[in-house]
């Protein structure tokens, strides 16, 4: 008569792989918790101090404008403080040491109705009583709808050093008003078209900035502050 097999062994062998697996996890937990007593002995016998760090934060401002006009457009977006602030996440008692603006860089969509082959683009910078070029007469074809977008070589510094001090006093605190970036321009090659498209416009840049900050002795790098 067949007798059922005994599952003992197994049983067993399933012990003996969690007291292991327990007392693997017991040594580690151990180990790191004696790297942390050691850790903390270090901050209490050698304190700390503070120092300056040098950051980079992201400039990434996006712009989106609606054309559908018969020849000839501009629109204009609004860029607020806030905007900037949530855009750029710095500390308050950051030191701005660089603002930079790296790209400005254009995308049109195609909507529906449009007859223009393409477009002559333009950009300008609405700041108060000032309005300094970005760009001049840009072109862009028309000829997808999913196009990429296209980077614009050929900045002028006015508008550029427009953008790059407003928002830089923005951060410092020393400016709340909004200003504008425009575009503009006509059907191309043949002017007075209807335009129906969609201008997505991206401005990418860098800020640098300085903030001091408390860390052990015995970290290396910053300056005394």
């Amino acid at each position: 008569m067949k007798r059922a097999c005994s599952n003992q062994d197994t049983n067993s062998h399933e012990n003996k792989q969690m007291r292991v697996t327990y007392g693997l996890f017991k040594t580690n937990y151990l180990r790191i918790k004696k790297y942390l007593l050691v850790l903390i002995a270090l901050l209490l016998i050698f304190g700390c101090e503070n120092r300056s760090f040098e950051f980079v934060a992201t400039i990434d401002l996006n712009e989106t404008y609606l054309v559908d006009q018969t020849g000839a457009f501009n629109e204009a977006g609004i860029v607020t403080r806030n905007e900037v602030l949530d855009m750029i996440d710095i500390p308050e008692t950051a030191e701005i040491t660089d603002v930079n603006l790296e790209s400005v860089e254009v995308k049109i969509v195609v909507l529906e109705s449009n007859e223009a082959m393409g477009v002559l683009l333009s950009g300008s910078v609405e700041l108060g009583s000032s309005k300094p070029a970005l760009f001049n007469n840009f072109p862009v074809p028309l000829v997808a709808v999913n196009a990429p977008f296209i980077g614009i070589n050929s900045l002028i510094s006015e508008g550029v050093a427009g953008i790059r001090s407003k928002i830089e006093k923005y951060l410092e605190g020393s400016d709340t008003e909004p200003f504008e970036i425009h575009v503009s321009g006509d059907s191309s090659p043949s002017a007075g078209e209807r335009i129906h498209v969609q201008i997505l416009l991206k401005i990418r840049g860098t800020v640098k900035y300085n903030d001091c900050m408390e860390v052990p002795y015995f970290m290396e790098g910053g300056d005394p502050c």
